[in-house]
């Protein structure tokens, strides 16, 4: 996951992600638009982010906290193990089962309707108690000003 780190690494990838992923992101039509014109997942480990449809724009390795990561994230770090062990000699029974790692992942494939709010809440509860009580009072005065000053202006 570290060479799937974006921001860090200037938007370049050190490792790409695996043929199979790609494909079953493709598949699944609720991650279908993850995968770019040029067949690239788009799938990264910035902070989870929603277009104005609700989906997926940016992140998806990381979970909402930052730290812990998403189903999907997990499969790709598994996936680095079972490379590491396919190439010392490991027969595996199975392959790499990425269509029900997806489907798996519900923050990616049915992320949270209140997903950009929940960023705004964050946001307030980062603020000190004075810039809470200053951002609540403008809020208050610019709800109350609009109010006052529709309506009817012919007179």
């Amino acid at each position: 996951v570290a060479g799937m780190a974006n921001r860090r690494l200037g938007g370049e990838l050190l490792r790409g992600y695996p043929k199979e992923f790609v494909n079953a992101l493709k598949r699944n039509p609720a991650t279908a638009h993850l995968v770019n014109h040029k067949d690239e997942a788009t799938i990264n480990t910035e902070f989870l982010r929603l277009d104005k449809d609700k989906k997926i724009i940016k992140g998806g390795i990381f979970s909402l906290d930052g730290l812990h990561p998403t189903t999907i994230g997990y499969g790709l770090m598994a996936n680095v193990y079972y490379i590491s062990m396919v190439q010392a000699g490991v027969k595996f029974q199975k392959k790499m089962d990425w269509d029900h790692i997806i489907a798996e992942d519900s923050l990616i494939t049915n992320p949270p309707v209140l997903l950009k709010e929940l960023r705004s809440v964050l946001g307030y509860l980062a603020l000190g108690n004075q810039e809470r009580f200053l951002k609540i009072g403008k809020s208050i005065f610019t709800q109350v000003f609009e109010h006052l000053s529709t309506g009817d202006q012919k007179n």
